[in-house]
């Protein structure tokens, strides 16, 4: 069995780091000096094994304490003097949930790659998995749950036994599922509502007892002797009818069969392009008469039409935003009339003080990355395939059409919030402008900002392939910075005098290098990958 381990571990490894060395070459300063001959620095056999080990050791700790903090420790951050039981979530979430998620009957590319074209003996790999599986899960669930000893247990020795029991569930799971396909050839995963809805209930219990009935205690139930007793006695049945089991050949060759693989394939390439594909009801009969009214030619005519026949991936999130920044106002504006006069008063000195939110809020509100996805799936897609378009000047002229497009269209909830701020401003007694006004030109600026910084990001990287999977990691890598920057900058405490003036300077200055690059490079990285 520790050869089978040995060998599953390695093609998991294997692949991630695979997946890790294409991604390296893809950066700009590496890709000069990388050359293919790279990847043959992972094929040594005596190397690999270890590394495996250490990736599984490493991963699977990760995963527990990230797991362990955000389910059971960051719901405790929004109690209000509650005394809720953690172990609750405990209950529910490591035990409860655990009977919904079989590994053994799951279709994974490991999974399919050992048994399909390696033929491995389905029971060998089904009883080295799981000892995989439950070990490595053990190890990174006893380090998350001792990590929140005095926290959410109270002492190492209950968070290692509660560990311990989460992996006897573990077994009496499998068990259970590889019973149901024996007898009714039942898989929970082949109805995916149905998964998707117990695991919705699940999760619904276990936060709605921790929040609103903190006084049931589910560690009365996991630390009673008699669930510690029933539960090891059954994990030993179960462990027995797991290495017994007689179906195992026709189990696998269910789950892996090329059918299925096909259809997860499937529904990966679609879910990749769901947000911005045309649905026959989004066509109109006079989305496909001219654009009326509109006296244009050319790349801006082919602009104007693009717009209007795909105005759900671009009119609706604005309409939408606005209508949230409204509404909110609208809330405030009547707990101003009803409950609290005073309210408009205290929001000028306190948006001044607390003016970097404004950053994440901006971000919010003028993300552009779907846009520019719709944009290249739509049309440039297509489009890139004549020599015309690819020429500089159909290229340029057609992004500052859109930067135009999407710049005012951004501001329309940014307008929305400039008026609303404005407006609470102009009906508090202070009637303080001098605070409110460089926040409304921060946020017009950022508002712009934004705008460009997508479309900058898309012209330059261009990350797309025709199966619209992202290949660039350098749009990746800044786009995830950009979205860090703007929510680390919610802690920013600096004095607006000063910083305000330096945000809306940078801002200025990184469009306009941003707009000279997009004229400089797009030419030539503006393609079909």
């Amino acid at each position: 069995m520790g050869h089978k381990i040995l060998l599953i571990m390695k093609l998991e490894t294997s692949i991630f780091i695979n997946g890790l060395v294409y991604f390296i070459r893809k950066l700009p300063l590496v890709r000069k000096m990388a050359n293919r001959g790279h990847y043959g620095l992972f094929t040594l056999k005596e190397g690999l094994g270890v590394l495996a080990f250490l990736y599984q050791l490493i991963w699977s700790s990760l995963k527990g304490a990230l797991l362990a903090v955000g389910a059971l420790l960051l719901p405790g951050l929004f109690l209000d003097g509650l005394d809720a039981k953690s172990l609750t979530l405990v209950l529910f979430l490591y035990f409860l949930m655990r009977l919904l998620l079989p590994y053994l009957l799951e279709l994974t590319q490991t999974k399919f790659i050992l048994l399909k074209e390696l033929k491995m003996d389905p029971r060998e790999y089904a009883l080295a998995y799981l000892v995989k599986k439950e070990g490595f899960k053990l190890v990174g669930r006893s380090i998350g749950f001792l990590f929140l000893t005095g926290s959410v247990f109270r002492s190492p020795l209950e968070a290692l036994y509660l560990s311990g029991a989460a992996t006897l569930m573990g077994f009496a799971a499998e068990a259970l599922h590889l019973y149901l396909f024996r007898k009714r050839r039942f898989l929970l995963e082949d109805h995916n509502m149905v998964l998707i809805g117990l695991i919705l209930i699940v999760m619904a219990g276990a936060y709605l007892l921790y929040f609103f009935l903190p006084g049931f205690d589910g560690g009365l139930v996991l630390k009673h002797p008699l669930f510690a007793a029933t539960l090891f006695m059954m994990a030993i049945f179960c462990l027995r009818y797991i290495v017994r089991y007689d179906y195992y050949i026709e189990a696998m060759n269910h789950v892996t069969s090329y059918e299925k693989m096909n259809k997860l394939q499937n529904a990966m390439k679609e879910a990749m392009v769901a947000d911005v594909k045309m649905r026959d009801k989004d066509f109109k009969e006079e989305d496909l008469l001219p654009v009326e009214g509109v006296e244009k030619e050319g790349f801006a005519y082919l602009n104007a039409l693009f717009f209007k026949r795909h105005r759900r991936f671009f009119r609706k999130p604005i309409l939408v935003k606005s209508i949230l920044v409204a509404t909110v106002f609208v809330g405030l504006f009547l707990l101003y009339l009803f409950v609290d006069p005073d309210l408009m008063n205290g929001m000028g000195p306190e948006l001044s003080k607390n003016y970097t939110m404004m950053i994440f809020v901006m971000y919010m509100l003028t993300n552009s990355n779907r846009e520019t996805k719709a944009m290249f799936y739509n049309c440039d897609l297509f489009m890139l395939r004549y020599g015309f378009y690819r020429e500089p000047k159909a290229l340029l002229s057609m992004f500052s059409l859109r930067l135009k497009r999407i710049v005012l269209g951004n501001l329309i909830p940014t307008g929305t919030l400039l008026f609303g701020l404005f407006l609470f401003t102009a009906l508090s007694d202070r009637r303080d402008y001098g605070e409110i006004l460089p926040l409304m030109a921060m946020v017009l600026t950022l508002s712009v900002f934004f705008s460009v910084h997508y479309l900058f990001m898309y012209y330059v990287f261009q990350p797309y392939t025709s199966s619209m999977e992202v290949k660039s990691p350098m749009f990746n890598i800044i786009n995830g910075l950009v979205y860090l920057l703007s929510y680390l900058a919610i802690q920013i405490d600096a004095p607006a005098q000063w910083m305000l003036p330096v945000i809306i300077l940078l801002s200025i200055f990184y469009v306009a290098v941003a707009v000279l690059f997009v004229y400089k490079k797009a030419p030539t990285t503006f393609r079909i990958k």
